[in-house]
């Protein structure tokens, strides 16, 4: 376990100056403070003034977790989408399971701020540094037959390669992000490739 996952373990329990962060895990001030700074940073901790009885010397300060963050460090999340994903696939039906995962793709644009604009060389690059932050590495490539996107690390693999269906909710990702209609063209053979079709017709 990092120091920065120990930090947050003992800002989840209780608010906690450097000091006392630095007595209960045994390490410098600087160290904690350091973690605490980057931890800050990335809104995971945020800072406040301790309420206590006035006296000489400088305030309190204390550190506690952002609300919404107290599982930033949690390894759950990748077993828990794959039981749900897998729950889905038994319950619904294909087309079911399309529509659905559409929905949520859509939705992914759009709580990013993704909406067709009237030009699709920036309403792709948005969505493509949006995707980049997922982990996607994702690429955009121009061909005879239109552009192409291509994604070299998969934010979802463990959940393609439990179904593949889970492809059409990065493409309806791009369709919300762009307006335009989107072909999946993934590889799954050995390690996994997305790929995400524009028809060149439709940008006559």
């Amino acid at each position: 376990m990092t120091t920065s996952h120990k930090i947050t373990n003992l800002l989840n329990k209780n608010p906690l100056t450097i000091n006392e962060l630095s007595l209960e895990l045994g390490i410098s001030r600087n160290s904690v403070h350091l973690q605490v700074s980057k931890l800050e940073a990335a809104g995971i901790v945020e800072k406040f003034q301790r309420n206590e009885a006035s006296g000489a010397g400088k305030p309190a300060y204390c550190y506690r977790t952002v609300a919404g963050n107290e599982d930033s460090f949690s390894s759950a999340y990748k077993p828990v989408l794959a039981g749900l994903i897998q729950t889905i696939r038994d319950d619904l039906s294909e087309k079911e399971r399309v529509h659905l995962l559409e929905r949520a793709g859509y939705a992914l644009a759009q709580s990013a701020g993704l909406n067709a604009g009237d030009s699709f060389d920036e309403d792709i690059n948005k969505a493509l540094d949006t995707a980049n932050t997922l982990g996607a590495m994702a690429e955009l490539n121009q061909t005879d037959d239109g552009a192409y996107v291509s994604c070299h690390s998969c934010p979802v693999a463990t959940m393609v390669h439990t179904d593949p269906l889970m492809c059409r909710m990065m493409a309806a990702f791009f369709a919300q992000a762009t307006g335009k209609q989107v072909e999946v063209k993934c590889r799954r053979e050995g390690a996994l490739v997305c790929g995400f079709a524009f028809e060149s017709g439709q940008f006559d």
